[in-house]
């Protein structure tokens, strides 16, 4: 599992929490201090989170019985244990991202590169939730239920 990278609000709030901490150490004031807490509790909170739920993702996939080289092939996941939703990318074959809830299943297309069984797909699970502060990814290779026999 990698980071994808803070977002900018990541380090807007980085920020006004080291203005907030040097704010209160210079003026002795302790209000500042409570806030400082909170800002560093909502940081460690979008940071930690995204992580954990991400450990926790179990997905399935589904297809047709068969489809063609080069075509765009309807291809069914479900992600189960998400949260509050997490983004699929198909890697392998390539696909479309889209975003999924637990237990929704969802439909994706995906192109077979090359022709034969089609028996796993490599999916990327990535999600920055709840707060959207830092992206967090990993890659899974998911097996289909029924390989796809790609002509």
């Amino acid at each position: 599992m990698t980071a994808r990278g803070a977002t900018r609000g990541a380090y807007v709030i980085g920020a006004i929490a080291a203005v907030i901490y040097f704010a209160a150490r210079t003026t002795g004031a302790g209000w500042l201090m409570v806030i400082l807490c909170g800002l560093v509790a909502v940081l460690l909170v979008g940071i930690v989170w995204p992580r954990a739920a991400l450990s926790r993702v179990r997905i399935d996939a589904a297809g047709p019985p068969d489809a063609t080289v080069g075509q765009p092939t309807p291809i069914t996941l479900t992600a189960r244990r998400v949260g509050l939703g997490v983004r699929l990318l198909p890697i392998d074959p390539p696909g479309d991202a889209t975003a999924a809830l637990d237990p929704t299943p969802v439909t994706t297309l995906v192109t077979p590169a090359r022709r034969g069984l089609l028996e796993h797909i490599v999916v990327e699970a990535a999600s920055a939730a709840p707060f959207g502060l830092v992206w967090w990814r990993r890659r899974v290779t998911v097996p289909c239920r029924r390989p796809v026999e790609v002509a």
